[in-house]
């Protein structure tokens, strides 16, 4: 394994406090910083109030997965979701996928549509939405082109499993 990278960084909450005397706090987060074979992972550590780690906990469970597991896909599904306006995240049969907000279609599919029709506008009345969700899909997409040609093959794999019977 290659050496670790350590860096602390502080991040101010505000200020808290009860009656006349504010108090400042702030929240310590250790990142170290792994790479592995052909993946670089980053430790983030960060302290929340006991009500939501219980719900993490109840989550994870749910799940079936550990915690720290759940806590690492809901930082990079928020992360992306942030960086990309009007994608979402679920669970489907091919594991997560990208699909998009307020839509059952998932992003995968907004590339196969749109390698068919060749263009924006055609993929938009295809699905009869705007533009806009048709580049967010695409930009999401060319930004994760490994996760979308997984979903796609495993999609398709699915489906001919079903019709073969």
């Amino acid at each position: 394994m290659a050496p670790k990278r350590h860096v602390t960084t502080d991040l101010l909450l505000g200020w808290v406090g009860a009656g006349d005397v504010p108090e400042r706090r702030r929240l310590t987060s250790v990142h170290s910083v792994h790479t592995l074979d052909r993946m670089s992972t980053a430790y983030v550590s960060a302290r929340v109030p006991a009500r939501y780690e219980r719900l993490v906990t109840k989550q994870a469970r749910a799940a079936r997965t550990s915690k720290s597991d759940l806590v690492a896909r809901y930082v990079i599904e928020k992360s992306i979701e942030t960086e990309f306006p009007g994608i979402s995240f679920r669970t489907a049969l091919s594991g997560r996928e990208a699909y998009l907000t307020g839509h059952r279609v998932a992003v995968w599919e907004v590339v196969a549509v749109h390698e068919d029709t060749g263009s924006v506008d055609r993929t938009a009345t295809h699905f009869g939405w705007l533009r806009v969700l048709v580049t967010r899909a695409l930009a999401y997409a060319k930004a994760f082109p490994e996760e979308i040609d997984t979903a796609r093959r495993i999609a398709s794999s699915i489906y001919r499993r079903r019709r073969e019977g």
